[in-house]
């Protein structure tokens, strides 16, 4: 069972103190994640309808770049599953900049698709930007991101769909005065203009609602529990896509 690599937005990274005498050293998290079901967000499809073990490896390198591997392992339902496994490798680069103090990021993501390690044949690529900023105030951050992806297959980069993902993010730490608890969700509205590798073949608009209570168990470890997921069609397609909901939670241990 492949397991390295995790969930959407929710994992922490820690920034080593080693930066200061300009020595890296591996810093980052890792994210063990159970869900009820697999709702892939950029495609708006439940691609597994059963009990999906999921785990993220995230690793900070220096000026900025990390790279990323998301793994996905469906336990329940596999023999009728479309997407029963998946593995996606990422590499990217965020910054702070100082024109408005806004944060900037460039991804470019290779989805190893069922049947694993067989290369190219069902595979996507996705390449996004990302432009964002934060606002903090008392126990409260608040991140506007406006998301743009170009999604392929692995074998057809022109015949790719266009993604468009603003979201807001909002992080409510110590609610009710329970310390250990960080309240922390986002809510996304996805656009796809149709792609062919999943069958999308009408232009989609969702609503996207990710949402946990995270527990700071040590330092560096923190469970989230319960987690959700929603998602919500705002348009009337042909194509088979509509509402799903997902319950689940996450360890997330950080280095």
């Amino acid at each position: 069972m492949s397991l390295i690599a995790g969930t959407l937005g929710l994992s922490l990274s820690v920034t080593s103190a080693a930066d200061k005498t300009n020595c890296w050293s591996p810093n980052g998290s890792w994210s063990l994640s159970l869900q009820e079901r697999y709702i892939a967000i950029r495609v708006s499809r439940v691609p597994h309808n059963g009990l999906s073990l999921w785990s993220d490896l995230n690793i900070n390198l220096p000026e900025g770049f990390y790279v990323n591997i998301w793994d996905h392992h469906g336990i329940e339902g596999r023999d009728k599953s479309k997407q029963p496994d998946e593995l996606d490798l990422a590499f990217g680069w965020r910054r702070q900049i100082s024109w408005y103090d806004l944060e900037v990021g460039l991804a470019t993501s290779y989805l190893n698709n069922s049947p694993l390690g067989l290369w190219l044949t069902h595979d996507a690529l996705s390449q996004a930007a990302t432009i964002s900023k934060t606002y903090a105030f008392g126990q409260h951050t608040l991140k506007p991101q406006i998301r743009v992806e170009w999604m392929s297959l692995a074998t057809d980069f022109d015949g790719g769909s266009f993604i468009l993902m603003p979201n807001v993010s909002h992080v409510w730490r110590q609610p009710f005065s329970t310390k250990p608890l960080c309240f922390t969700h986002q809510l996304f509205m996805v656009h796809d203009d149709g792609f062919v590798g999943p069958k999308n073949d009408s232009e989609g608009y969702f609503l996207r609602w990710n949402a946990g209570l995270r527990w700071q168990l040590s330092k560096r470890m923190t469970l989230t529990l319960p987690s959700y997921a929603a998602q919500i069609p705002l348009h009337k397609g042909n194509d088979g896509r509509g509402q799903a909901t997902s319950w689940g939670t996450m360890l997330t241990w950080s280095f």
